[in-house]
C-alpha cells in the first residue's frame, strides 16, 4: 500500500510556512477551509487530470484563485486555463521563494492577462527548506509498506533532480526535472534524514531520485556520512541496474539500503530498441538481482506492457522472464508514453 504526494507538495508547504502562511492540506475542494481561503494550489497529475479539471470548475464558481504546479499542466495548459488559474510552468520552489507572497502581489498576478508563469528549475537544491509532512501526516499517513513490508511512516526524500537517460522519449523525469543532474549536498541530505529522525518515531526513508546512484561519488559520500555518523535507518532507491557493482552493493547495504526499484520493462531487445530504452545483458541483470537479494535487498522489477513492437507472446515471454530472475517483487504497468515527450 502507498500513499505518497508529489515532492513539491512538501517542499511548497515549508515554503509558505516560513512566510507566516496559514497553510493546509486537502483532497476536497468542497471543504470550509478551502472557502475561508486566499489562494489555492492544486497538483496536476496525468492520472487524476478529469478530477482535477473538476474540482477547477467548482473553484470558480466559488471565485477562488488557483495556482496549477506539476509537470502535466505545463505540457497540457489550455486545459487548465480559463478556471481563474495562475499555471506555474516548472519548479514551483523557484516560484514561491523568488515571488513577493503578500496578498496585494499575488491579488495582482491574477489581473494581468498572461495567466502562465515560467519559472524554470531551482538552481541549488540545499538552498531549499526541509519538506514540511508534518502539515501533510495531521490529514494522512505517509505509507508505502513495500519497503520491509511493515507500516513505518515512510518520509519521501530527495538526493537529486534531473535525469539524462535515454527515456526521456516516452519517461517525465527529464521533462518535470532536466536532463541535467542537480545534487544536494550528502550533509543537506544527512541533516534532513537527522531531522526526520528527531521528530518520527522510527521512520523509513523514500528516495524519490529519479535515478538514485547517478553519481557515484556523490552516493559513496552520502553512505558514508550515514554510517560515520552511525545513523540507523532503512530506505529504498529507485536506480539503475548498471549503476550498482559489488562494492556499491555493499555500502548501501551497511548504510541501510532495503528494497531497489529497477526497470527492465521487456525481455526482447527489438521492444527495447523501439523505445530507446537501454539496459544490461540479460545475464548481467539476473546476476545484478540476485547479488542484490542475495545481500537481503529486496528488489523491485518493473516491466512496461503493450510497447509498440510488443505483441501477446512477447508478453507473456516476458512475465516468464519476471519469474525467472531471482526478484521478490514484479510490477507490471501499461505503455503510456507521457505527453510532451
Amino acid at each position: 500500500q502507498i500513499h505518497q504526494p508529489t515532492m513539491g507538495i512538501g517542499y511548497l508547504m515549508s515554503i509558505l510556512k516560513s512566510e507566516k502562511t496559514e497553510i493546509l492540506y486537502t483532497h476536497d475542494e468542497k471543504s470550509d477551509e478551502i472557502k475561508n481561503s486566499d489562494f489555492v494550489i492544486l497538483n496536476s497529475a496525468i492520472v487524476a487530470h478529469e478530477t482535477e479539471v473538476r474540482a477547477l470548475k467548482f473553484l470558480k464558481t466559488i471565485n477562488k484563485k488557483t495556482f496549477v504546479i506539476g509537470i502535466f499542466s505545463s505540457i497540457k495548459k489550455d486545459e487548465y486555463l480559463d478556471y481563474n488559474t495562475m499555471l506555474i510552468d516548472g519548479e514551483p520552489e523557484k516560484f514561491f521563494t523568488s515571488e513577493d507572497l503578500s496578498l496585494d502581489s499575488l491579488n495582482k498576478l491574477f489581473e494581468q492577462d498572461n495567466k502562465i508563469i515560467k519559472v524554470g528549475f531551482v538552481d541549488n537544491l540545499d538552498d531549499l527548506p526541509f519538506p514540511d509532512w508534518e502539515t501533510y501526516t495531521k490529514i494522512h499517513k505517509l505509507k508505502n509498506n513495500f519497503l520491509n513490508f511493515d507500516s513505518r511512516t515512510a518520509i519521501p526524500i530527495l538526493a537529486t533532480r534531473g535525469c539524462p537517460y535515454s527515456c526521456f522519449h516516452y519517461c517525465t523525469y527529464p521533462l518535470q526535472q532536466g536532463r541535467k543532474i542537480r545534487a544536494r549536498s550528502p550533509e543537506n541530505i544527512v541533516s534532513e534524514i537527522e531531522y526526520w529522525c528527531k521528530k518520527i518515531k522510527n521512520p523509513k526513508f523514500i528516495f524519490r531520485d529519479p535515478v538514485f546512484s547517478i553519481n557515484r561519488k556523490h552516493t559513496v559520500a552520502m553512505c558514508n556520512l550515514l554510517i560515520e555518523k552511525n545513523i540507523k535507518i532503512d530506505f529504498l532507491v529507485e536506480t539503475h541496474l548498471k549503476n550498482l557493482d559489488n562494492e556499491l552493493m555493499d555500502l548501501l547495504k551497511n548504510a541501510g539500503l532495503k528494497l531497489v526499484y529497477v526497470g527492465v520493462e521487456s525481455k526482447h531487445s527489438d521492444v527495447l530498441a523501439n523505445i530507446n530504452r537501454a539496459t544490461i545483458t540479460q545475464d548481467d541483470q539476473y546476476e545484478t538481482i540476485k547479488k542484490l537479494e542475495d545481500r537481503n535487498i529486496y528488489v523491485k522489477s518493473m516491466f512496461m506492457i503493450g510497447n509498440p513492437e510488443d505483441n501477446e507472446d512477447k508478453i507473456n515471454e516476458t512475465i516468464d522472464y519476471s519469474k525467472h530472475l531471482k526478484n521478490t517483487l514484479a510490477q507490471f504497468s501499461v505503455f503510456t508514453p507521457y505527453p510532451g515527450t
